[in-house]
C-alpha cells in the first residue's frame, strides 16, 4: 500500500512536470508531450548552432543534422510498443551519434539520456524524418533507432510485459543488501557500455522493491517521503547531525547538483559513508596548487570527506538536499 501510494504521489507535477515514471499504457497528454519535446529540441539546437555541442572528432554538426532538431508542426502519434532485445541508447535528441562538449571526453556523451537494457518496454510515439522515433520508457523521453527492438507488440502483450516480476519487501536492510550486490559494477554516463551512472544505480536498486524513482538525480532528490534543503548549512558537524536525524526516519538519499548518493551511516570513528556510482574525485597535491584527478568509475563505498581540500570540495560540503 505505501509503495503504491508513493508511486502515485510521484505523478503529481513539480514545476509543471511529473516527478515519477510514466505509465506507458495510459493516454498520452499530447499538449504536454509537445511542450516537453519542443523545449528539449530548442535547448539542444541552440547549443549545436553555436558549436557548444560537437561530434566525437570535435567537428560542428552540419546544417542537415541541426535541421533534425526543428520541432514538427504536429506530432502524429503512433500506438506502438516494443521490447528492447539488445542494450540500446535512448538519445536526448534526434541524432544517432554522440554529442560532446569541448574538451572532448568520449566517456560523457551529451546525447545519451539513458541506456535501455534488454527486456525493457519502450513506447514509440512518432516517427522522425531521419528514421528515428520519438519514444519513451517509463523513466525517460528521447529518440531511438529500432534495430535493437522487437517487432511491435499489441496492447495486451505490452501490459503483460509491464507486469513481470514480483517486488521484494521494502526494508532498510533489504535496500542496502541490493545496493551492495551492485558494488563494483562499472560506471557509465547515461549507461555507456552497460555501466551505471549515479541515478541509474539508484533507479535499479529501488525498482527491485516496486518503487518507481525518476531517472535523473535532481528529480530523485525530491521523490522521497520528505526532503530537507541543507544548501545553507555550512558547518560539517551540523550537517552530520541532520544526516543522522534523517537516517533514523528511513532510507536517505543525498544530492548535490549533478550527483546523488545512498547514505549508509557513520563508522565507529564518526566518518559519514555512502554508496554511489561515480566517475572521479579531485585530491590536492601536497605542497602545491595542483590537483590530481582520481578515477573510480564504478559503484563504490566512500567516505563523504572524499575530495577535501580540492577546488570541488568534499562530498559532504557539496550536499544540498537530504531526501
Amino acid at each position: 500500500m505505501c509503495i503504491r501510494d508513493s508511486n502515485q504521489a510521484l505523478q503529481h507535477p513539480v514545476d509543471g512536470k511529473p516527478v515519477g515514471q510514466a505509465d506507458l499504457l495510459a493516454p498520452i497528454d499530447l499538449e504536454a508531450l509537445r511542450i516537453q519535446t519542443e523545449e528539449r529540441l530548442a535547448y539542444m539546437k541552440a547549443k549545436l548552432e553555436v558549436g557548444e555541442l560537437v561530434d566525437e572528432k570535435g567537428k560542428s554538426i552540419d546544417s542537415d543534422g541541426i535541421a533534425m532538431f526543428d520541432a514538427p508542426e504536429a506530432l502524429e502519434l503512433l500506438e506502438d510498443w516494443r521490447v528492447v532485445e539488445k542494450r540500446a541508447a535512448l538519445r536526448c535528441g534526434p541524432r544517432a551519434g554522440g554529442l560532446y562538449q569541448e574538451p572532448i571526453d568520449l566517456d560523457f556523451d551529451r546525447n545519451r539520456c539513458s541506456t535501455m537494457r534488454a527486456g525493457e518496454l519502450v513506447q514509440l510515439l512518432a516517427r522522425w524524418p531521419n528514421g528515428m522515433y520519438l519514444a519513451r520508457t517509463p523513466y525517460a523521453l528521447g529518440w531511438v533507432a529500432t534495430d535493437r527492438l522487437s517487432a511491435p507488440l499489441g496492447r495486451e502483450e505490452a501490459e503483460a510485459q509491464l507486469g513481470r516480476g514480483t517486488p521484494q519487501p521494502f526494508t532498510r536492510r533489504a535496500v542496502l543488501t541490493e545496493a551492495f550486490s551492485m558494488l563494483g559494477e562499472p560506471y557509465g554516463w547515461g549507461g555507456k557500455g552497460g555501466g551505471y551512472d549515479c541515478s541509474r544505480f539508484l533507479l535499479e536498486v529501488f525498482a527491485r522493491f516496486g518503487i518507481d524513482l525518476p531517472r535523473h538525480s535532481a528529480r530523485q532528490a525530491i521523490a522521497g517521503t520528505f526532503s530537507v534543503d541543507v544548501s545553507t548549512v555550512e558547518d560539517p558537524s551540523d550537517k552530520r547531525l541532520l544526516l543522522e536525524a534523517a537516517a533514523r526516519r528511513g532510507i536517505v538519499l543525498l544530492h548535490f547538483p549533478g550527483h546523488i548518493l545512498l547514505y549508509l551511516g557513520v563508522t565507529e570513528d564518526g566518518a559519514p559513508m555512502a554508496i554511489h556510482a561515480f566517475s572521479e574525485f579531485l585530491a590536492p597535491c601536497d605542497g602545491t596548487d595542483l590537483e590530481t584527478v582520481n578515477r573510480v568509475d564504478r559503484v563504490a563505498v566512500s567516505d563523504l570527506t572524499l575530495g577535501a581540500g580540492s577546488t570541488r570540495r568534499d562530498f559532504l560540503s557539496r550536499i544540498t538536499r537530504m531526501t
